[in-house]
This record gives C-alpha cells, sequence and structure tokens, in this order.
C-alpha cells in the first residue's frame, strides 16, 4: 500500500538576506510571508497556522507577528526555540497539527535583524560582547572564559566528538559544505553564490 502525505511544503519565502541595514526583525518577517505566499499561491485568508521564532536581536518577532502581518483567521499560534534545531522543529509541529486537524496552512517564520551599523559579518555572534546585551554571569558566563562566543564553537566540539566516536572525516563534513554551497549558487538573493570544491574547504580556514 502506498503512503499517501497529509501535508507538504508548499511554498517558500526567503527576506532579504546579508549585510543589511535599517530593518527590523518584524519587517524581514512580513515579506518572508508574502513571498512564501505568492510562491505557494495563496492568499493570507488561507493561513490558519502561525509558529515563529527570533533570533538575537531585540526586539525580535513575538505574537505581536499575526497583528502586523493581518492575519486574522488563525486557530494555532506559537513561538518556538529549540535552538538551531527550531526550523526541522516547526515543520514537524506544524505536519502534526495538519495531520490532527488543527490547522490547514501553516507558515513558519524565523527572522533575526542583528546587523548594526557600521558592523560585520560577525556582528551576529558577538553581540554579547560588543555590548548589546548584558554579558551572562554566574555559571552562564564560565563558557567566555574560554573562548567560546558563539554556537560554532558548541557545534565545533559536537563534530569532533563524533568524528571520534565515529571515524568522520573533514571531508566528509566538507562535502555538506559543498553540497550547500551548489544549491546557494541557483538562489538569486544567497548571500555567497561561488561554488566551491572539497579542496577549497580544506584549504579555508
Amino acid at each position: 500500500m502506498a503512503y499517501q502525505a497529509k501535508s507538504a511544503i508548499a511554498g517558500l519565502g526567503i527576506s532579504e538576506v546579508g549585510k543589511v541595514y535599517g530593518r527590523s526583525a518584524t519587517s524581514f518577517a512580513l515579506e518572508a510571508i508574502d513571498r512564501a505566499l505568492e510562491d505557494a499561491g495563496l492568499k493570507k485568508e488561507h493561513l490558519d497556522g502561525l509558529l515563529m521564532q527570533s533570533g538575537i536581536s531585540q526586539p525580535g518577532i513575538g505574537l505581536q507577528l499575526q497583528n502586523a502581518a493581518g492575519l486574522k483567521s488563525l486557530r494555532l499560534v506559537n513561538h518556538m526555540n529549540a535552538m538551531g534545531a527550531t526550523p526541522a522543529s516547526m515543520v514537524q509541529y506544524a505536519t502534526m497539527a495538519i495531520q490532527n486537524g488543527l490547522a490547514s496552512t501553516v507558515a513558519c517564520v524565523f527572522a533575526d535583524a542583528p546587523m548594526r551599523d557600521p558592523g560585520a559579518s560577525s556582528s551576529a555572534g558577538m553581540n554579547a560582547a560588543r555590548g548589546n546585551r548584558p554579558p551572562p554571569s554566574g555559571f552562564a558566563s564560565l563558557d567566555l572564559y574560554y573562548g567560546p562566543m558563539n554556537p560554532n564553537a558548541g557545534y565545533a566540539m559536537a563534530a569532533r566528538r563524533h568524528m571520534a566516536t565515529y571515524g568522520t572525516t573533514s571531508q566528509q563534513l566538507g562535502a555538506i559544505a559543498v553540497s550547500t554551497r551548489a544549491w546557494a549558487v541557483n538562489n538569486p538573493i544567497a548571500q555567497f553564490r561561488t561554488p566551491i570544491t572539497i579542496e577549497d574547504h580544506q584549504n579555508s580556514r
């Protein structure tokens, strides 16, 4: 018996990305929602579910987004945060909601506006260090003394553990970067659109 899917990703909306200054997280979210609806051939009246996640900037997006977007038919609203796993969790949550009749069409939205002009590509991860928010104290501050200033350091530790446990190589992880960049090449609003090779990955810092 063939499996009959009850839900699908019908549209994708990506706002302006890269070194963009002077815009709020809400403005990025609204742009993404509009583009996703256009891509899916839907109207705002069709949306009856909204899942969202803020980034590190303040103020981020929150429950007020439904009013800013003019969404008046929502049956499902949730602000989620599973760190870097949130996008996958949103899709899972939306799928379960649709299959159980809680909603029929759900927008999954992430939006952030961490850049402060003048800024650099590292400013998003360095907000705490640059004084854009109070530094952590107590146990939460211990990591800073060892150098991890952003989530990448934690992922690096996880990658090293995976290498030690399963024999994963840097070249195998590099293949992910190469394939991801290959998709970005076809995206007209991607920030990096130059193809890379495994050799480029291995020779990078």
